[in-house]
């Protein structure tokens, strides 16, 4: 009989964000590739009870810890793919489980890892067992970083009176938002309003923001927009300033343009 492999490939994709240590996150890549262990030179080795019911009985991969996330599954290359946010920090938990048609787990593995900001590169191994019997799958787990960042879409000309439009990319729209300054006759504003200095981003990770909401707005020469903690409160412009140039804790990225 030939040989059977089992592969598995998870990315998750941890963002930038938070202050210090275990409440900061960054993006992160996991590769998992498995090979049931009965199998022994290119023959399965039938003396194991289950060995028969092994990977061809997949139909869906689960990643169950920190969250419950459906990977894309190929029943035909054993590969599943997905993409996920998770916060770096101590002692985290990866749990996997695989499912036949009806619903029960038959491969199940776990492994608990620690994951720093300043990491480039890391390699772990979990392994997965099915339910009941013997089969032991080997995985290595591989990370890469990826800062978060912030880019305009659409910037409305000189003296158009358009909102301006933007995505932010490598993290988690829901702990974020966006800061948004424009510089009229040299000095900066806070925009919409002082009393909404945070523009919304959506889980698609797009936004928009309302740049004239007074005097003549539509003049403004500079335009900033800020990529920031959610919870965090920027300076109101122009009697406060500017936020601090990225990267920090707080402010996460930065662009600017100007218009002529």
């Amino acid at each position: 009989m030939r040989t059977l492999i089992c592969g598995f490939l998870l990315v998750v994709a941890i963002a930038l964000i938070g202050c210090g240590g275990g409440d900061r996150k960054q993006r992160v890549k996991i590769l998992i590739e498995a090979k049931p262990a009965h199998v022994q030179g290119g023959e399965i080795d039938d003396n194991h009870s289950n060995s028969k019911r092994s990977v061809g009985e997949i139909v869906s991969v689960w990643l169950t810890s920190p969250f419950k996330q459906q990977l894309e599954y190929d029943p035909k290359t054993y590969v599943a793919s997905g993409v996920v946010l998770v916060e770096v920090g101590e002692n985290i938990l990866f749990r996997v489980e695989a499912k036949r048609q009806d619903g029960v787990t038959i491969y199940s593995g776990e492994t608990r890892v620690s994951i720093t900001v300043e990491e480039q590169f890391k390699k772990i191994e979990v392994s997965l067992f099915p339910v009941t019997g013997s089969v032991n799958i080997i995985a290595n787990v591989h990370e890469i970083t990826g800062p978060p960042s912030i880019r305009l879409t659409y910037v409305p000309p000189l003296g158009s009176f358009d909102d301006l439009q933007g995505v932010v990319e490598n993290i988690n729209p829901a702990l974020v938002a966006v800061a948004v300054y424009i510089e009229v006759d040299g000095l900066w504003w806070t925009k919409p309003y002082w009393s909404a200095p945070k523009t919304p981003v959506r889980s698609d990770g797009k936004w928009v923001c309302d740049i004239t909401t007074g005097g003549h707005d539509q003049d403004a020469t500079r335009i900033r927009a800020y990529l920031i903690r959610k919870d965090y409160d920027p300076p109101l412009a122009p009697s406060q300033g500017l936020p601090p140039d990225p990267p920090t804790p707080d402010v996460l990225a930065m662009v600017e343009v100007r218009r002529e």
